[in-house]
């Protein structure tokens, strides 16, 4: 582990920040859309300002004096004008070139701070007090947690990563973009208040997943949201433009925790695979999603209590739900969830837990072509000892065999 570095002298708020460079507020505030001053900004829609007095140190290097008069108003000679005509435009391309993109992070008690390819800081961002980053995590967490991309097709490196909240809900609960630079250029807040017949679901909700996606013929990259109720279901998808911005949204009675990318139609783009849990059924379920057309609810049985109100119905391109199985109705579990998805150029492949999700379980692989035509099941290496234990505690009345390979097939596939 890294030796933490010497304490850095922070500079919080407007009036700190400017009475540093001796200048008022509202000019520092200028100097940061104009000349391009280090702030930074905590997450949120009215978040407070900070910067760092070493920052700002090395921006007046880059800028010269701060208060030197504009160039307009210096009595240079000619030959240092003309000095300037020849190396204005090298001079201006060095200032405007962005320092190098990120490529990995760590973190840090309320910071998250970006590297370089070579481990090297480049920039940190300080999260709210309440906010919680996990040290350590696994490779797939780390790239499941925080993805860098250009976006907007700027040729610049954009962060993105998942906001982890302290107590009481200790879960990620928002997304939140930087630029290459570290300056925050958005944050999307999931969910909103909806309803069933019968019960009314809060606007607090958590990001599980996110993915970046190619639409062709849109500029930049998309990316994908899936979120659930903090405290329930149900859950909500969401594509989010370069900027940000909302541009469709579909909603499930259910969980769908698991995303991945996959072109099943062959038309050159990509659709959205959801896995998760469709509450009435109590099954798994995989949800196939056309990111150009992401709309509506999903449809429940008629009369059922979990049909959202005020949707149309779901765009969904395909809908997969996988059966239940000896070894769940074994563990009376209450259902069954797609909880991983894998997709490379050949095939897909949905991992389905077949006990109750907060309990360590047995799961089975599915594997799909790319047109999500089943090619097989997959048990995995330690699935026959588990089932003979689940026999001689007298919760199953066979032992493993071709029924049950037979039952694991019986997948129901609709496509629309």
């Amino acid at each position: 582990m890294a030796t933490p570095g010497p304490a850095r002298r922070e500079l919080v708020g407007w009036k700190e920040i400017a009475e540093y460079l001796r200048l008022n507020t509202r000019t520092a505030q200028k100097w940061e859309s104009e000349k391009e001053l280090p702030v930074h900004r905590y997450p949120g829609e009215k978040g407070r300002v900070y910067a760092y007095a070493d920052e700002i140190e090395a921006w007046k290097e880059g800028h010269g004096a701060v208060n030197a008069p504009p160039w307009w108003r210096r009595k240079w000679p000619l030959a240092g004008l003309a000095l300037v005509a020849g190396v204005g435009v090298a001079a201006v391309m060095l200032l405007l070139r962005p320092g190098p993109p990120p490529a990995d992070y760590r973190v840090e008690p309320n910071h998250f701070v970006a590297l370089n390819g070579e481990g090297k800081e480049l920039w940190r961002v300080r999260l709210p007090q309440a906010s919680k980053w996990l040290a350590y995590q696994s490779p797939e967490e780390r790239t499941r947690n925080v993805r860098f991309a250009d976006l907007d097709g700027d040729s610049r490196v954009e962060t993105l990563f998942k906001l982890i909240a302290g107590a009481p809900l200790e879960r990620a609960v928002s997304l939140l973009c930087f630029s290459q630079e570290g300056r925050l250029k958005w944050e999307f807040r999931p969910g909103r208040k909806v309803s069933t017949t019968t019960q009314r679901f809060s606007g607090d909700y958590t990001v599980a997943a996110f993915s970046i996606l190619n639409l062709p013929g849109r500029k930049g990259k998309h990316v994908v949201v899936t979120s659930c109720h903090a405290w329930s279901w149900p859950n909500q998808i969401v594509l989010l433009s370069p900027e940000g911005k909302a541009v469709g949204e579909y909603w499930h009675s259910g969980h769908l925790l698991a995303l991945g990318l996959a072109d099943v139609d062959g038309d050159g783009t990509e659709e959205i695979l959801a896995g998760g849990v469709n509450n009435s059924r109590g099954r798994a379920t995989l949800v196939v999603l056309d990111p150009r057309r992401l709309a509506g609810a999903s449809v429940q049985p008629a009369g059922d209590l979990t049909q959202l109100q005020g949707f149309a119905p779901g765009a969904e391109e395909m809908l997969i739900y996988f059966p239940r199985t000896c070894i769940t109705e074994a563990g009376a579990a209450p259902y069954l969830q797609a909880h991983e998805i894998q997709a490379t150029a050949t095939s897909v492949d949905v991992f389905v837990q077949q006990t109750a999700p907060q309990r360590d379980g047995l799961y089975l692989i599915y594997r799909f072509d790319r047109n999500l035509n089943l090619l097989g099941v997959t048990p995995p290496d330690d699935f026959p000892a588990q089932h003979r234990a689940l026999e001689l505690a007298g919760k199953l009345d066979h032992a493993l065999g071709p029924r049950d390979f037979e039952q694991w097939k019986k997948i129901e596939l609709i496509r629309k």
